[in-house]
């Protein structure tokens, strides 16, 4: 166990509520890790894979960050939308897009030109406000921004 913290990388499955530093924080007092990092920050509010690397392992976190993502996002609109037009429109979202990070996160508001290599709708449910879409893009796309922007 202790190789693998002088060299790991531990993969949570981060709630809402706490931040990415305080996760990392408290794997580090828990752990009893002197170096560990995490690979990309989460919103506090925000759900997904937190990857906090151990060690040696924080050596490549910049490399990591850089990396292309891919997400799975939930839409939920206040009313129907058709399931046909809602895909059009994600499916338009592919190329170069001018992402505006939320006035809420974690990074200084300004217009950020990002790539969006794939965009699909995946799934929907019956009555056609929530919808399941996926998502494939630079590192630093705020996927909410995205969201509104639909």
């Amino acid at each position: 166990m202790e190789e693998l913290l002088e060299s790991g990388v531990i993969l949570i499955d981060k709630p809402p509520g706490p931040s990415s530093h305080q996760l990392t924080a408290w794997a580090r007092s828990l752990l009893g890790i002197k170096r560990i990092g995490h690979g990309g920050t989460l919103d506090p509010f925000a759900t997904g894979l937190l990857t906090l690397l151990c060690g040696r392992s924080t050596k490549i976190t910049s490399e990591l960050l850089r990396k292309p993502k891919r997400y799975l996002a939930i839409i939920r609109f206040r009313k129907s939308i058709d399931v046909q037009e809602l895909s059009e429109i994600i499916d338009e979202l592919r190329g170069e897009v001018f992402n505006v990070p939320p006035k809420e996160s974690a990074v200084k508001v300004q217009v950020r030109s990002r790539n969006i290599t794939n965009s699909e709708l995946i799934e929907s449910e019956g009555d056609g406000r929530v919808h399941l879409i996926s998502i494939s893009c630079d590192a630093g796309t705020y996927i909410r921004t995205l969201v509104r922007d639909i």
